[in-house]
C-alpha cells in the first residue's frame, strides 16, 4: 500500500469486473445480488480490506504541489473514482442481501474517499462533487430497499454532518488552479518551458494550454495578467457562502465577457482557460464548478436530513410533519438545520402518499415540485425521496 495518502489504494488492487456498473445504473432498480456482481465483490475482497485498513491509519498528505505548474498527472483521480464506484456497488449488494447496516458502512467508506479527492484544482473539486453525488444517490436507493438499524443510521448521519460542516469553500480550489496555471504561463512566456512539455501525449496534463492556443495568444504578458486578475477576483468571490458565491462568479464572468466583446480578436488564451462555450455551454469552467459544488453540498445536506427523517420514523412510527420536528425527536442532532445553498432558505420538505420528500430548488433556483433536475430543459430540483 502506498505510504502517501491514507485512503490511497493502488489501482492494481482493483479487479476489473469486465463490465463495470457506472452512471445511473448504480441507483436504478436492479438486482445487485446476481452471480456476476457477487463474483466481482468476492474477487475484490482484498481490495475492500485494503481500503478499510488505509482509512484506519493516521492522515497524511498525498496531494500534488500545484505551485509547481500544471504539468502534473492527477493520477489519484481515476483510482479514487473506481474506489467509490466499487463501494457503492458493494452497498447496493449488501442492502439487497439483507445487510443494511453493512451497506451504510460501505457508503461511509465511500464518503471518506470522496472527501479525500482534494481541493488541489477545479478539476479535483469537480471530481469530488461527482463522487459525493454518487454516494448520496446510492444512499437513497439503499434506504428505500432496506431498513438499517438506528445505530447505523446515527453513525452515518454523524459522518454526513461532519462532511457538510468541514466541506471547504471553493476558494481553495480556485487559488490552487490559479497558482499552477500562472506558474506554467510565466515559464512559457520566459522560454523556460516549451509547449511540448504540455502536449507530449503521456497524460492529460494541461487542458486548454495546447501549443495551438499558446501561439494564437501572441504570447503576451498581458494575457497572463488578465487571467491572473480574473482568478484572483474569482478566489475572492469563492470565499463567500452559497448562494452569494454563485452570484459573484456570474457577475465576474459577465464583466469578462464585456472585455471579450470589446476586443473580439484578443484574449484567445484567457477565453480558452475560462472554458466558456466549450464543455459547459455558455458557462465558464469556474461557474460550472461552482454550480456542481453547490449541487453536491445540497445533496449531502438533503441526505443528512433524510437520515433524520428515517430515524424519526423509527422512533415515533411516523414521518415528521416538518423538518423542525427533527431536533426534538433526535437529541444531539439537527440543533441547527442546514440551508439550501441555491436559495439560502430552508430545504423544501413535504409528506407524500408513500413517505416524504426533501429537496433543494437547484440551479434554476425555482420551485419545480421536487421533480428531478433535467439539464436539457434547465429545470427541476435536487430531490431525496423516502418511501415506506
Amino acid at each position: 500500500m502506498a505510504a502517501a495518502g491514507y485512503i490511497h489504494v493502488p489501482s492494481w488492487g482493483f479487479v476489473d469486473p469486465g463490465n463495470p456498473v457506472y452512471g445511473s445504473q448504480l441507483y436504478a432498480v436492479r438486482d445487485f445480488t446476481d452471480a456476476g456482481t457477487a463474483k466481482h465483490l468476492a474477487d475484490n475482497a482484498g481490495y475492500l480490506a485494503a481500503i478499510r485498513l488505509a482509512q484506519e491509519r493516521p492522515q497524511c498528505d498525498f496531494r500534488p504541489d500545484w505551485t509547481m505548474g500544471v504539468d502534473m498527472r492527477l493520477s489519484h483521480l481515476s483510482p479514487l473514482h473506481h474506489m467509490v464506484v466499487f463501494l457503492c456497488v458493494a452497498a447496493r449488494h449488501e442492502a439487497q442481501m439483507g445487510h443494511p447496516d453493512e451497506a451504510l458502512d460501505r457508503l461511509s467508506m465511500a464518503l471518506r474517499v470522496a472527501g479525500d479527492v482534494g481541493d488541489d484544482c477545479l478539476l479535483c473539486r469537480m471530481s469530488r462533487n461527482n463522487q459525493e453525488k454518487m454516494v448520496v444517490q446510492t444512499l437513497e436507493a439503499v434506504l428505500n430497499e432496506s431498513d438499517p438499524g438506528a445505530e447505523a443510521l446515527v453513525k452515518f448521519a454523524t459522518d454526513l454532518e461532519r462532511s457538510c460542516r468541514e466541506r471547504p469553500r471553493l476558494a481553495a480550489a480556485v487559488r490552487a488552479s490559479r497558482a499552477g496555471v500562472s506558474y506554467t504561463l510565466t515559464e512559457l512566456l520566459s522560454g523556460e518551458r516549451s509547449t511540448a512539455s504540455l502536449t507530449d501525449g503521456s497524460a492529460c496534463k494541461a487542458p486548454g494550454l495546447s501549443e495551438r492556443v499558446w501561439c494564437l495568444s501572441g504570447r503576451t504578458s498581458g494575457e497572463v495578467r488578465l487571467y491572473t486578475r480574473y482568478m484572483d477576483d474569482a478566489a475572492d468571490a469563492a470565499e463567500s457562502p452559497y448562494p452569494e458565491c454563485l452570484d459573484a462568479i456570474k457577475e465576474l464572468d459577465v464583466r469578462m465577457e464585456r472585455t471579450f466583446v470589446a476586443a473580439p480578436d484578443a484574449h484567445v488564451l484567457v477565453r480558452q482557460l475560462m472554458g466558456s462555450g466549450s464543455l459547459f455551454g455558455d458557462r465558464s469552467v469556474l461557474l460550472a464548478t461552482a454550480e456542481s459544488d453547490a449541487s453536491a453540498d445540497a445533496r449531502l445536506k438533503t441526505a443528512w436530513l433524510a437520515l433524520g427523517c428515517r430515524l424519526h420514523k423509527q422512533k415515533t412510527g411516523r414521518w415528521p410533519e416538518s423538518l423542525a420536528d427533527l431536533p426534538a425527536a433526535i437529541p444531539g442532532h439537527f440543533r441547527e438545520l442546514p440551508r439550501d445553498p441555491f436559495s439560502g432558505r430552508d430545504f423544501v420538505y413535504r409528506r407524500t402518499s408513500a413517505g416524504c420528500l426533501i429537496y433543494s430548488v437547484g440551479r434554476n433556483r425555482q420551485e419545480d415540485g421536487g421533480v428531478a433536475w433535467d439539464s436539457k430543459t434547465f429545470a427541476g430540483d435536487l430531490p431525496f425521496e423516502l418511501n415506506d
